[in-house]
């Protein structure tokens, strides 16, 4: 038996970036592929105002102590919206035997340009508005983007795409011909084979070895997207012909002055919370009478109310 041992080689040229927002997508959708298992694996420049500690520093455990890393503050236009981006392109040289399958497991490396990895970070503190993406292994089968964009404390959509190859072997040989279309035929064979046995090995060997080497692999793609809306400024959905819930709203006391989501309270002064409703079951309209005559009588709803949305009669004459 004999083993064919190989080697491949990557050469990247990278530049110091600076270290901008992360981009979270959840446990289970966190965007990366080989040359960036955590999202983004840029060089970046140390704080030169850390915590002094010296370089390969460890902890009483043995744990390597990294280096803190510098964060730029993001510029800032006219309007007040604020930015940060970085690129992180270089190139790879790869040598050796790249067509092994095991150097290919996972990954999709060639020599040339190389666009590792990229990052945006927009906001705009006047509105809550946020915009992050990421992205990485651009044009290549193990690219991957990310993106989250929303208004804090309003609304927010998280979308993440990934592809990972995954070669099995680089000397796989079929004995078919026509892969990926409509009809297969066996290459230069009889189906059923022949009457004897050792004449149809021979013919299925001789197949074999006539032809090329090929790949037998498998390619993933996965993508997610989520959306979580707050129940202040979206109403809950009704079932069955039912309403929708009420909204959820911040009511300030005699004085008390918002401005966006803040508010200044001084000694005396109050605000509450009023949570929103869920959404009902069923018309409204066949509502038992008894049931919102009960509502209407203990402050529950109001008789305009019960007149719109439930058609409560006695609430005409009673208004």
């Amino acid at each position: 038996m004999k083993i064919c041992s190989c080697a491949s080689v990557i050469v990247l040229s990278v530049g110091l970036l600076p270290l901008t927002t992360a981009v979270v997508y959840g446990q289970d959708a966190t965007p990366g592929n080989a040359l960036n298992p955590r999202t983004v694996s840029s060089v970046v420049e140390r704080d030169p105002e850390g915590l002094g500690i010296a370089a390969n520093s460890r902890t009483p455990t043995g744990l390597l102590i990294p280096p803190a890393p510098f964060v730029r503050e993001p510029a800032k236009t006219s309007s007040g919206m604020l930015y940060r981006w970085t690129v992180e392109l270089g190139a790879i040289g790869v040598g050796g035997d790249k067509e092994a399958a095991k150097f290919s497991e996972y990954k999709d490396l060639d020599s040339g340009l190389y666009l590792n990895n990229f990052t945006f970070m927009l906001e705009q503190p006047k509105n809550g508005f946020h915009l992050d993406a990421v992205g990485g292994g651009v044009a290549y089968s193990d690219q991957y983007y990310g993106v989250d964009v929303g208004r804090y404390n309003t609304w927010q959509v998280r979308g993440s795409f990934s592809e990972i190859p995954h070669v099995f072997t680089s000397t796989y040989h079929s004995l078919w011909d026509g892969l990926g279309s409509d009809t297969l035929t066996l290459r230069g064979l009889r189906p059923g084979g022949t009457t004897d046995a050792n004449t149809t090995q021979t013919n299925m060997l001789q197949a074999i070895s006539s032809t090329p080497d090929s790949d037998l692999e498998l390619g993933r793609k996965r993508g997610r997207v989520r959306v979580d809306l707050t129940r202040q400024h979206s109403r809950s959905w009704g079932l069955f012909g039912g309403g929708p819930g009420a909204h959820g709203r911040v009511e300030g006391g005699p004085g008390v002055v918002f401005e966006g989501d803040e508010a200044v309270l001084k000694a005396g002064q109050w605000f509450a919370l009023v949570t929103p409703g869920a959404g009902g079951c069923g018309p409204p309209a066949g509502r038992d009478p008894d049931a919102v005559a009960r509502d209407l009588a203990e402050g529950v709803i109001t008789p305009q109310m019960a007149r719109d949305a439930y058609g409560y009669a006695a609430a005409r004459t009673d208004a």
